[in-house]
């Protein structure tokens, strides 16, 4: 049998196999089926399983680098800016360029990846804090002259 040359094959298993009767069409005995089976088996996996000497080994070629960000001058901030249709883009591009530097291009505990981004976020915010809300406070001289809640005619 040229699988036991070729592997110590438990004894089990070899009783197994030695007791697999029958024959097919050819007059094949099942066992030789199941010897060629596991023959190929082997003729597959025990070549990967031989162990490569270190001279052989290629490191694997690590994935390149993606590129490093690089904060944006004030003249790239304030052509974002104006190109984005800002109106007072000159203005928003120094006070975007200032707070980012004084936190040193870092978003929260993470380094700034892509400043354009960042860019749209800023002026999104901006116009957000300069629109009245309807649910804005009125200031305290206004509450005290309104008279809107008063009957015509009671206060004047």
């Amino acid at each position: 049998m040229k699988v036991s040359t070729t592997i110590r094959m438990n004894p089990e298993l070899k009783e197994r196999l030695d007791n697999i009767s029958g024959t097919d069409g050819d007059g094949r005995t099942m066992t030789w089926h199941v010897e060629q089976a596991l023959q190929q088996y082997l003729d597959t996996i025990v070549p990967m399983m031989v162990p490569i000497e270190k001279s052989k080994l290629v490191p694997t070629p690590r994935p390149k680098a993606t590129r490093r960000f690089t904060p944006p001058t004030h003249d790239q901030a304030f052509s974002y800016f104006h190109a984005r249709g800002s109106a007072i883009a000159i203005t928003e591009s120094e006070n975007f360029i200032d707070f980012y530097e004084s936190k040193g291009w870092m978003i929260g505990k993470n380094k700034m990846k892509d400043w354009k981004a960042a860019a749209r976020n800023w002026m999104r915010k901006s116009t957000e804090h300069t629109q009245p809300t309807n649910n804005q406070a009125q200031s305290p001289m206004k509450l005290l002259t309104d008279t809107s809640w008063a009957p015509k005619g009671v206060i004047e």
